[in-house]
């Protein structure tokens, strides 16, 4: 698959097959999402793969719980046929003061790897900047320490649906400076 057809074809799913996703082909997609770039290439990351289904249960009721209003007609129910999820954490420590873009680069590479071996995700906030409870909550189930911060959420697996085509708008683009008046 050339990348231009990975950018361009990924989609979100949130209906898995049964089929499982084996810890090697796991592995090797957190092999390449690694080389994503990181603020003074301080490689904060760290990866909680989540097999165990009551932990993903338990994932899916923290999710809804903190859902922001305008989300609400989408609960979490992706993790009921998830094989696993990848919660995407950073060592504040050598993040440089840039953890929430570090794991947001390596999410970004981690999906399309994914993508590209046939597999799906959909992306999920680990954080939820008006309620703390979230991340913390988060932190809690899977015992994370409080120097290492979850921030995104990948359930995996191979899709079960195939999601609609995405309308994409043209880029806009500001040439030089910002022209107000054209932009009302």
């Amino acid at each position: 698959m050339l990348f231009d057809e990975v950018i361009t074809g990924r989609r979100s799913a949130r209906r898995f097959r049964s089929a499982d996703v084996s810890d090697e082909l796991v592995d090797g997609l957190l092999r390449l999402a690694v080389n994503a770039p990181s603020s003074m290439n301080g490689q904060p990351w760290e990866f909680v793969v989540v097999r165990d289904r009551s932990k993903l249960a338990e994932l899916a009721a923290i999710k809804d719980r903190y859902c922001p209003p305008s989300k609400k007609n989408f609960p979490a129910t992706m993790f009921e046929t998830a094989p696993l999820a990848i919660v995407i954490c950073v060592d504040e420590s050598s993040s440089n003061e840039r953890g929430l873009e570090n794991a947001i680069f390596v999410t970004s590479y981690l999906m399309l790897a994914a993508y590209e071996r046939g597999l799906s995700t959909v992306y999920l906030s680990a954080q939820y900047h008006r309620d703390p409870g979230l991340c913390q909550d988060i932190r809690q189930l899977f015992r994370i320490p409080d120097h290492i911060s979850p921030v995104s959420i990948l359930p995996l697996g191979y899709p079960d649906e195939t999601p609609p085509e995405k309308i994409v708008r043209p880029p806009r683009v500001i040439r030089e400076e910002y022209n107000l008046e054209r932009s009302k």
